[in-house]
């Protein structure tokens, strides 16, 4: 469910949710890296990732003030439905912070 999350707020925002990694001299084939929301170095970073344009508003902001949630999983579930819902110019605001931030693949 976690991946399934991650997947569809990397294609809300336009950015990879999957990447080969071709130049490992360790590997002797190519393999795949996800990226993960709710690991702790990407959520903390989605969490307080600055808005683009919008002062000192971050994601967690533009989520929290509307929902109540307890889990990380909730956390990307309402930012998700957020984005998918809200038509106002901080919709594109916040995909473009979070596609311009740098995520750890693993």
């Amino acid at each position: 469910m976690n991946n399934n999350l991650s997947q569809q707020l990397c294609e809300l925002c336009g950015i990879e949710y999957e990447k080969t990694i071709t130049d490992d001299p360790e590997a002797f084939v190519p393999y795949k890296l996800t990226l993960d929301f709710t690991k702790p170095e990407n959520f903390v970073r989605l969490f307080n990732l600055p808005i683009v344009n919008n002062g000192t508003r971050t994601v967690g902001y533009f989520v929290v003030y509307e929902f109540t949630m307890k889990t990380i999983k909730e956390f990307i579930e309402c930012l998700i439905i957020k984005l998918e819902r809200t038509q106002f110019s901080i919709t594109k605001e916040v995909k473009q912070s979070i596609r311009e931030a740098e995520w750890v693949y693993g």
